[in-house]
C-alpha cells in the first residue's frame, strides 16, 4: 500500500522543507530559517509574513532538532551569547545578607555550568547611566539581562535601567518587578508559608504567630503572610492569630517597633513566632527578657542565625532558574518584554530543629562576590 503525502508531494509526518515556504514567498531560505525563529536581523513585517504563509502550508517546529540545537548551544564549545547580572547593591551588604547573596552565586553558577560568559554589573559600584550601561553591554555582545532585585530602600533598581531591557532577552530574579512585565523566577512564598504551618502544627503547637517586615512583604506580593494566614485557617477560630506587620518601608524589623511587637504578643500570647528576620527577632527576644526564650521559625532559613528550624528556600536555585529563563528566550530568538509574562516559582524545602542543613556557602560563593564585570575602560 502506497504512503499518503500531503499536497506537495511529501509524505505524511514528514517536515515541510523551508524551500517549500521559500519558494511560495519568493524569498531564500535563510530568510525562512531566519524569520521561523524570530530572529532580530529579520523585520517584523517579513517575519509575521513567513510565519503565516509556513502555518499556512502545514510547517510545524522540529522538536527534536530544535533540542539538538538547545543542547549544543549550551555545550561551551562554540562561541555562546554573553550574558549579564545586573543589580545595585554594595558587596558589603551582599555578604551581610544571605538571600541575594546566594541568588547571585547560584545564577552565575548556572551560567557557567551551561558554557555562557557571565558579568556581574554592580551599579552601587561602577557608576554607569542607564544609556552608558545599555551601550557597554551591547559592545560586550551581550544578549540577555538578569536583573538581580533587591529589597532595600536605596538599593532597588532605578525603572529606567529596567527599560533599556526591551533590546535584550531578560529576566528579573527575587522580585516581580511590576513595569516592565519580564518573566521573573522567585521563591514560591505563600507555599512557604503554609508549610511552615503545617510543620508547627505538626511538631505540636498550635499558636504560632508571625512577625514580618511590611516594606518587605509588600515587594513581595504580600506572599508571605497570604500563605500563613491560608495555612492558619487549619486551626481552630479561636488560635488563629492575625501577622503582625511591622515599619513601613523597611525591610527589618526596626528597633523602633519593639513595643508595638510586645503589645501585639501579650494580646494573642503565640507559642511560637515565625520571621523573616532573624537578627532582630533575637534582638527583640532580648530585649523582651524573661526566663524562657520563644521558639523561632524562620521563613527564610539561614544557618547563620541558628534559628530552630524553617524553611530554606533555596535561593540558589531560584538564581539558577533565572539564567534558564534568560537562554531559554535567546532559544527561542525572543528579546524585550514578552506576550505572555511568565514566573518560575522554587518550592521550599523543611529544615527540621537539629538539622545540618542550609548552611552557608563556601568559598566559591564569597568568590563569586568579587569577580564582577570590571565596568567602562576595563
Amino acid at each position: 500500500m502506497k504512503n499518503k503525502r500531503t499536497e506537495d508531494g511529501r509524505p505524511q509526518g514528514k517536515s515541510l522543507p523551508l524551500r517549500v515556504i521559500a519558494a511560495k514567498l519568493g524569498c531564500s531560505r535563510s530568510t525562512v530559517s531566519y524569520a521561523l525563529r524570530n530572529q532580530p536581523s529579520i523585520s517584523e513585517e517579513t517575519r509575521v509574513k513567513v510565519q503565516a504563509v509556513a502555518r499556512q502550508l502545514g510547517w510545524r517546529p522540529d522538536a527534536e532538532l530544535a533540542r539538538m540545537l538547545s543542547l549544543v548551544r549550551a555545550s561551551g564549545r562554540h562561541p555562546c551569547p554573553n550574558l549579564a547580572i545586573v543589580l545595585n547593591k554594595p558587596t558589603s551588604e551582599l555578604a551581610e545578607q544571605h538571600a541575594p547573596r546566594k541568588h547571585l552565586w547560584g545564577a552565575r553558577q548556572r551560567a557557567l555550568d551551561l558554557g555562557y560568559n557571565l558579568e556581574v554589573f554592580n551599579l552601587a559600584e561602577q557608576t554607569l547611566s542607564p544609556a552608558r550601561l545599555k551601550s557597554v553591554l551591547q559592545a560586550r555582545g551581550v544578549q540577555g539581562v538578569v536583573y538581580l532585585a533587591t529589597t532595600g530602600e536605596t538599593t532597588t533598581l532605578d525603572p529606567a535601567y529596567l527599560e533599556f531591557g526591551s533590546s535584550f532577552a531578560c529576566g528579573v530574579l527575587g522580585i516581580r518587578y511590576p513595569d516592565p512585565p519580564f518573566h521573573v523566577a522567585i521563591g514560591n512564598l505563600h507555599s512557604s508559608g503554609q508549610l511552615a504551618l503545617n510543620r508547627l502544627f505538626a511538631a505540636g503547637f498550635r499558636r504560632p504567630g508571625a512577625i514580618l517586615p511590611a516594606g518587605l512583604d509588600r515587594l513581595l506580593a504580600w506572599s508571605f503572610g497570604a500563605g500563613i494566614q491560608a495555612g492558619s485557617f487549619e486551626q481552630p477560630a479561636a488560635d488563629r492569630i492575625p501577622v503582625c506587620y511591622v515599619g513601613r518601608s523597611e525591610n527589618f524589623l526596626p528597633e523602633g517597633s519593639f513595643p508595638e511587637i510586645e503589645r501585639w504578643m501579650l494580646r494573642y500570647n503565640p507559642d511560637v513566632l515565625l520571621t523573616t528576620d532573624m537578627l532582630n527577632i533575637y534582638r527583640f527576644l532580648d530585649w523582651r527578657g524573661g526566663e524562657s526564650r520563644l521558639r523561632v521559625c524562620a521563613l527564610d532559613y539561614h544557618k547563620g542565625f541558628t534559628p530552630d528550624f524553617g524553611v530554606d528556600q533555596r535561593n540558589e536555585a531560584v538564581g539558577a532558574a533565572a539564567v534558564d529563563l534568560v537562554i531559554a528566550q535567546l532559544h527561542r530568538g525572543e528579546k524585550g518584554i514578552p506576550k505572555v509574562q511568565r514566573t518560575l516559582q522554587i518550592e521550599g524545602v523543611w529544615v527540621p530543629e537539629g538539622s545540618t542543613d542550609g548552611c552557608e556557602g563556601g568559598t566559591e560563593e564569597r568568590v563569586a562576590l568579587t569577580q564582577r564585570g570590571s565596568g567602562v575602560g576595563a
